[in-house]
């Protein structure tokens, strides 16, 4: 379902700056998941951690990033802290109205032409009225 809109923030662990680039987004998406490449299972199932790290199947830990790529990503996460409650709040009106949680820009703004080209934007939650 679109409104509860996500995706999995696994950045290669040769790239801090990808992955630090995902969280920032994620941190505005109605469900957030930050997880490794599956160490467990596939192609990466022979990779042994710490030594997976800077490969394709590395384990993407924010506390591992770089001194200035975790600065970033904390200061995302913890705005994503802070929307927690309001989240949390918009999730239960969206299930109680059947409206949804991430909406494209035209669902609240029908009557603004600009809203229509701009099919990369969302809203999460309501819009104020």
């Amino acid at each position: 379902a679109f409104g509860t809109w996500s995706h999995d923030v696994v950045g290669p662990g040769n790239d801090p700056e990808l992955l630090v680039r995902w969280i920032q987004l994620t941190a505005f998406s109605p469900v957030v998941r930050l997880h490794d490449r599956g160490l467990s299972a596939g192609p990466c199932a022979d990779a042994h951690w710490p030594s997976a790290r800077g490969t394709d199947c590395a384990v993407s830990e924010v506390s591992d990033l770089p001194r200035a790529f975790r600065a970033v990503a904390r200061t995302a996460l913890r705005r994503r802290a802070a929307l927690v409650p309001y989240v949390y709040t918009a999730m239960r009106a969206a299930v109680d109205s059947a409206a949804s949680l991430c909406r494209p820009l035209y669902w609240d703004f029908a009557n603004e032409a600009d809203a229509y080209p701009r099919d990369m934007d969302a809203d999460l939650g309501q819009t104020p009225a």
